[in-house]
């Protein structure tokens, strides 16, 4: 696990690593859901009503990029966690060696069951009412080299009311 040090860094013990480990440092953000719309909200606001994920898509750099997560801070839910996937260098366009990339979680419709496996791809729509707290939490390798770090998330989902919630 990891070991706390200053200025908000996180040593993790890697046996693989020559040093015996790295640094991280997290980028994190919090914003309120009506946030999200670009302030294209229905007029009047529907009561109850809110907005439901289809696709949640997180976006930073390699190398240092270890993964990142999206939380409803108010029931402590998390919503979307992702990890870099690297190439193995098989000659498949995109699977360079070490090319990484992130992959989005994409949400089904409102059936309760989930169809996906332990990465909850194709897990229930998540619903977000219009004062939703959301916080995305980016993890980083601060022992890579890397300037001008970003933690963004590319979202899609669609308004619904109070009845159809």
């Amino acid at each position: 696990m990891g070991v706390e040090g200053g200025k908000g860094q996180t040593w993790i013990e890697d046996s693989s690593n020559p040093a015996g480990g790295y640094w991280t440092y997290t980028i994190t953000s919090e914003w309120k859901a009506t946030e999200m719309t670009d302030n294209l909200l229905p007029d009047p606001l529907w009561e109850g009503g809110g907005i439901k994920l289809v696709y949640a898509g997180p976006h930073c750099h390699a190398p240092s990029c270890l993964g990142m997560e999206l939380w409803n801070v108010d029931t402590d839910e998390l919503l979307c966690k992702m990890a870099p996937e690297y190439g193995d260098g098989k000659g498949e366009k995109f699977d360079e060696f070490m090319y990484a990339t992130l992959p989005p979680c994409i949400y089904s419709g409102d059936s309760d069951s989930d169809s996906g496996g332990d990465d909850d791809i194709l897990s229930k729509q998540p619903f977000l009412p219009w004062n939703t707290t959301i916080k995305s939490i980016c993890i980083q390798n601060s022992t890579t080299a890397h300037y001008g770090q970003m933690a963004s998330w590319q979202m899609r989902g669609y308004y619904v009311n109070g009845t159809s919630a």
